[in-house]
């Protein structure tokens, strides 16, 4: 029953870890501690437009 009992607790520390591994895996840019990076365009609006020149001929 002890043999038994000691496979049972191993088998669960091994999902447990590998559960773990995965969740904090998929989800790397929600530590604690680091600050979130966003990169954002800067609030600038480019628009080339034709000057207002007129051609006199």
């Amino acid at each position: 029953m002890n043999r038994s009992n000691t496979l049972i607790i191993i088998v669960a520390v091994v999902v447990v870890v590998i559960l773990g591994w995965w969740w904090l895996a998929a989800g790397d840019d929600t530590v604690v501690g680091e600050p979130e990076v966003v990169e954002e365009p800067a609030d600038v609006d480019v628009v080339e437009e034709p000057a207002d020149v007129e051609v006199v001929e």
